[in-house]
């Protein structure tokens, strides 16, 4: 697309060619819808920045995060887009969260957030990490799926997620993100927490690191507010929710590729490890099994590197089973 049309555009000095040039370049993929509604948000910034001079600079930071995370080039065209603009380093923000619908004189044309689905199908704990629009950043769990706007539009950011997930939310108070699984809604302004959907028991688990969380069901009826440190446990079968006193950091430790176990038994231990590498293991644990112990260990281990630490906390020898 030609830079001098889009800048035209913008400036409201476009031609109806031209507009219909536009139109079907952003109809033409994913990658021009997602240009060409920065580059309007960058346009439009021009416009604010005289009066909302704090959210400018707060959002620098978020633009130039967004950009690098574009393919190399179009984050050369974006950049190269924004500085024949002709704005300033502190006034060249995005609004992350304009509105994806815009209307030609000529006809109407509805065009909805693009919606990016991302998908960590593996299943050997490996994690994934993605940052959104709005500045959250999310790890992804293995067999986890996680379906959102390549750019929040509206009063709250909403997100759909199936499996496990860790999120960072970047602060907005006035649009609260929203998590969306099979069994209920999580609600949040700008905290730290995990959500573990688990469709086979039924069971929504969700794990409050800081900040706050409101949990509510599917139809809105509202559940419970956590605060750090607790975790819900709620049943769409019963529709009850078990709130418990956690050590968040070990339950969320997962994200950084480490499995945490806190005051576990030699059983939990070993079955944790088996389950981890599908091996079998022999160890004599009799003189152990009143005993509770704190093990971590990296899923990147080699299986045999881990029994050497559960060997040396325990003082008892540990093997493979072939």
């Amino acid at each position: 697309m030609n830079e001098t049309i889009l800048y035209k555009y913008l400036s409201g000095t476009a031609t109806e060619k031209e507009k219909e040039e536009i139109l079907d370049w952003i109809k033409d993929s994913q990658e021009n819808q997602i240009a060409f509604f920065e580059m309007k948000a960058v346009w439009n910034s021009k416009h604010i920045y005289n009066n909302e001079k704090h959210d400018v600079i707060h959002s620098l930071d978020q633009l130039n995060r967004r950009i690098d995370q574009i393919a190399g080039w179009k984050r050369m065209y974006t950049r190269r887009f924004i500085k024949k603009l002709g704005i300033v380093a502190t006034a060249a923000i995005v609004l992350l969260a304009i509105s994806f619908s815009f209307l030609f004189t000529h006809k109407k044309a509805n065009i909805q957030a693009p919606i990016y689905v991302y998908k960590n199908d593996a299943n050997d704990n490996s994690i994934k990490t993605i940052f959104l629009a709005d500045g959250t950043t999310v790890w992804l769990g293995s067999n986890t799926t996680l379906t959102c706007p390549t750019t929040f539009d509206g009063d709250t950011r909403e997100i759909q997620l199936e499996g496990e997930a860790f999120f960072e939310v970047s602060k907005d108070p006035e649009h609260p993100f929203i998590v969306k699984t099979e069994n209920n809604l999580i609600k949040v302004l700008g905290t730290s927490f995990s959500v573990h959907s688990r469709p086979v028991d039924n069971i929504c688990e969700t794990i409050l690191m800081s900040g706050s969380v409101l949990l509510s069901e599917k139809n809105g009826k509202e559940i419970a507010t956590l605060q750090p440190g607790q975790q819900a446990l709620y049943s769409k079968e019963t529709k009850s929710v078990e709130i418990n006193e956690v050590d968040a950091n070990t339950l969320t430790s997962w994200r950084f590729g480490l499995i945490s176990l806190s005051e576990v038994s030699i059983s939990e231990i070993l079955q944790c490890l088996e389950n981890t590498y599908n091996i079998h293991i022999k160890m004599d644990t009799h003189l152990l099994k009143d005993r509770k112990y704190n093990f971590s260990f990296k899923y990147s281990k080699e299986p045999k590197e881990a029994l050497n630490q559960l060997s040396y906390i325990t003082g008892m020898s540990a093997e493979i089973i072939p």
